[in-house]
C-alpha cells in the first residue's frame, strides 16, 4: 500500500527546527519528542483511511525503529485512536496471529465544519475517518447583526451535540468558514457588510467561550479552496487558485496544501481587485473592484435575484444570444484579475466555483479562450482552468479540515 506523506516533511522540520532554536542547557524533553512521534505516526494511520496501515510500513516511512513504532501503535490502541484492520483484500491471516494493518476508530474523535453566508447557516460533523455522518442547515436574511448570527450558531451546535449525544470532549474542534476578510491570527472577521456591526468581529472567541470547543476560523473561499485542491481530483499542479461566485467574489490560493494568507495574517480579497480606477463604485468604498463590474453586470439582468449570474443559468443551456454576451463580458474583467494573480502568485490552476454550474463552466471557458489569445509576455507555462458548482459539503469539509489541520501540526 502507498502511504502519502503530505506532513511528513513538515514533522521532520519542526523537530529539526526545535532542536536547533533550543538552547544546550534547555533540550528537548522526552516526552515532547514522544508526543511527536505519535502524532507523526497516526497522522499516516488517519491518513490511510479504510485500507489501513501496517507497523512495517509506518517504520519504513518515517524511519523509527520497530519497537519505538510498535510500542505507539499499543498506545494510540489503548488510547482508542486505532482499530486493527479484522481482514484485509488479499491477505489470508494465520491462525492466532495479529492484524497487520490499523485504522483510526471513527468513532473516537469528531469535527464539526460550519459555513454561514446571507443566505444560511450550514452545518456538517465528520468522524475521525473523515467522513460526513450528519448534516443540517438553517436560512439567514441580511437584516441580521453579527451577534445574532454568532447565536443562531451556538444553538445549532448545542442542538446537535444533544441530538447526536457528543460530548464536547469527543469533538476535536470546530472549523468555521465564514464570509468576508478574516483575519485567521487574531480570529475575527474583519469586515462583512451583508451583516450588521460584522466589523472586526471575534467570532471565533464567542464561539469557543460559549461552547468549550476548540474553534479555528477561516475564510469561506478558503475552505472551499482547500477542500477542492484535496479532494476535487484537479491537475492543479500543487498551485490552485479558486474563485467563488456567490453573493459576492471571493478567491483563495492553495499552495503545496497550505492556504496563502497575507503578511498581515488576513484572508485575499479578490473580488476587490482593482480592474479600473474609474469603474462603478463598489460596497468596500472603493472604485473599480472585479466585484462591482460583475454587481453591475448582474444588476442589468432583469429579475435577477440571488447568487451573482445565477439567473443566466437557464439562458445559457439554450444558448442565448444576449445571455452569452453577458458572460463573455464577465469574463473580460475576470481575465483582467487571472492576469494580475499570475503575475503574483504564479498558480498551476484555475477553478470557478458558482451558484450555477453552466455559468461557471462558461465564464471558465470563456476565461481560457482570453489567455490562449493573450499569452502575454512572461513565460508561465500551461494553466489549467476548470469549473465546478458550489456544494455545502465541499465547503464543510474543507472547514472540518482546519480542525484537522491544526490537530496534526
Amino acid at each position: 500500500m502507498k502511504v502519502k506523506m503530505n506532513f511528513l516533511d513538515f514533522f521532520i522540520f519542526i523537530s529539526y527546527g526545535l532542536a536547533m532554536m533550543i538552547p544546550q542547557d534547555n533540550p528537548l524533553r522526552a516526552s515532547d519528542v514522544r508526543q511527536h512521534n505519535e502524532k507523526m505516526v497516526l497522522f499516516l494511520i488517519y491518513q490511510a483511511k479504510r485500507d489501513g496501515v501496517s507497523q512495517s510500513e509506518v517504520v519504513q516511512a518515517t524511519g523509527l525503529k520497530a519497537p519505538t513504532v510498535f510500542r505507539i501503535f499499543n498506545h494510540l490502541e489503548e488510547d482508542g485512536l486505532i482499530e486493527p484492520l479484522m481482514s484485509q483484500p488479499g491477505l489470508a491471516l494465520k491462525k492466532g496471529r495479529r492484524p497487520v494493518a490499523y485504522r483510526v476508530r471513527e468513532d473516537a474523535l469528531f469535527t464539526f465544519g460550519v459555513e454561514f453566508w446571507v443566505d444560511c447557516i450550514a452545518l456538517g460533523v465528520f468522524n475521525f475517518a473523515g467522513e460526513l455522518i450528519y448534516e443540517r442547515s438553517i436560512e439567514l436574511s441580511a437584516d441580521h447583526y453579527a451577534n445574532e448570527v454568532t447565536s443562531k450558531i451556538i444553538t445549532l451546535i448545542r442542538e446537535v451535540l444533544k441530538d447526536l449525544n457528543l460530548k464536547t470532549e469527543k469533538v476535536l474542534g470546530i472549523g468555521v468558514a465564514a464570509p468576508g476578510q478574516v483575519n485567521v491570527a487574531r480570529r475575527e472577521i474583519v469586515y462583512y457588510p451583508r451583516f450588521m456591526e460584522m466589523r472586526n468581529f471575534p467570532v471565533a472567541d464567542i464561539m469557543e467561550e460559549a461552547l468549550g470547543i476548540p474553534v479555528f476560523l477561516h475564510n469561506n473561499c478558503s475552505a472551499i479552496a482547500l477542500s477542492e485542491y484535496r479532494y476535487g481530483g484537479y491537475r492543479h499542479g500543487d498551485a490552485l487558485f479558486t474563485f467563488l461566485i456567490r453573493s459576492g467574489v471571493n478567491g483563495a490560493f492553495v499552495n503545496q496544501d497550505k492556504v496563502y494568507i497575507t503578511s498581515q495574517s488576513t484572508t485575499l480579497e479578490t473580488g476587490h481587485l482593482p480592474i479600473s480606477l474609474e469603474g462603478p463604485k463598489c460596497v468596500c468604498g472603493q472604485n473599480g473592484c472585479l466585484q462591482s463590474y460583475i454587481t453591475l453586470l448582474n444588476d442589468r439582468i432583469s429579475n435577477c435575484e440571488g447568487p451573482l449570474l445565477q439567473c443566466l443559468e437557464e439562458p445559457l443551456k439554450e444558448n442565448d444570444p444576449a445571455s452569452v454576451a453577458v458572460i463573455d463580458e464577465v469574463a473580460h474583467y475576470v481575465f483582467a484579475a487571472v492576469k494580475t494573480i499570475i503575475r503574483c502568485f504564479r498558480p498551476k490552476a484555475f477553478l470557478i466555483v458558482s451558484s450555477a454550474p453552466t455559468v461557471g463552466e462558461r465564464l471558465s471557458q470563456a476565461v481560457a479562450r482570453l489567455r490562449e489569445e493573450q499569452p502575454g509576455g512572461f513565460d508561465f507555462g500551461v494553466i489549467e482552468f476548470f469549473a465546478h458548482p458550489y456544494c455545502t459539503k465541499t465547503a464543510l469539509r474543507g472547514a472540518s479540515d482546519l480542525v484537522v489541520n491544526a490537530y496534526f501540526e
